[in-house]
């Protein structure tokens, strides 16, 4: 594709669409690499860096899902089908927003809530059903009679389910379930399964999820790096995915583009 012919009207009109704090992050960089780097180079490094976004988002989605319906389908045979009403469930995340006080301790500082998460997906899906079905009423149609586990196990966030593999549920949900979860972590690292590590790199990964969803620079990592975290963190759950998402992806794309960015003409 042919470089784009700026115009200084272009620059002006871009500038205050992007706003000068986000594309000062981008001016400053590229002129750490070149003291002559124009407001157009960094307009460039921009383009560059949603194009790396764009090829991020499809392997970040599947880890996601893989992640998601994993945990989902372990959790429903160590429980049982709506395992979010479970009781053992439901003990389990008390027992990990409130911890017992350990011997010397005064106080132990509150967990994640995940309960009023599952709540708060629960209460918007029936708000949305509840409306549909007025509709429905209405013109003499039908609609399904109430939400679902796997409506709410879809709503649920990434958050929702990298927080299970926080140490506060290694007892409760780790050992006995959740580790179930990644059948192929040994084979694929040589190692025994590590709770604390797999929580390590979904962590990471969802970081890198966040900073690609909400359009923050990427220019200072190791793509090669990032993208081959997340092929094999699905590796760890699926045999045959990580092949699917590598042939699919735009990682040739970001091959290219790491070592040819806009600062290194």
């Amino acid at each position: 594709m042919p470089a784009y012919q700026y115009q200084q009207a272009d620059v002006v009109a871009l500038t205050a669409a992007f706003s000068q704090e986000r594309l000062n992050t981008y001016i400053r960089h590229v002129r750490l690499a070149n003291a002559n780097a124009t407001d157009e180079d960094a307009l460039d490094l921009y383009v560059w860096n949603l194009q790396v976004s764009a090829a991020f988002q499809a392997p970040l989605h599947v880890l996601e899902v893989c992640l998601r319906n994993a945990m989902h389908t372990n959790l429903a045979l160590g429980f049982r089908v709506d395992w979010i009403d479970d009781p053992g469930f439901i003990l389990a995340c008390v027992q990990a927003q409130y911890p017992a006080l350990q011997p010397g301790q005064k106080f132990s500082r509150s967990g994640p809530d995940l309960l009023r998460d599952i709540h708060r997906v629960r209460n918007r899906l029936a708000t949305a059903l509840a409306k549909k079905s007025a509709r429905a009423a209405r013109t003499g149609q039908t609609t399904k009679a109430s939400v679902t586990v796997n409506d709410v196990v879809a709503g649920l966030d990434f958050g929702f389910w990298t927080t299970m593999l926080d140490s506060r549920f290694e007892q409760t949900l780790w050992r006995t379930i959740l580790y179930h979860a990644f059948p192929n972590y040994t084979i694929v690292t040589g190692l025994p399964i590590s709770r604390h590590e797999i929580e390590k790199r979904f962590n990471t990964l969802r970081d890198l999820r966040n900073r690609v969803m909400h359009h923050e620079p990427l220019f200072n990592r190791n793509l090669q790096t990032d993208f081959g975290n997340i092929s094999e963190a699905i590796s760890w759950i699926s045999d045959s995915v990580p092949q699917w998402v590598d042939h699919h992806s735009q990682w040739p794309l970001i091959q290219a583009r790491q070592g040819n960015r806009p600062e290194t003409f």
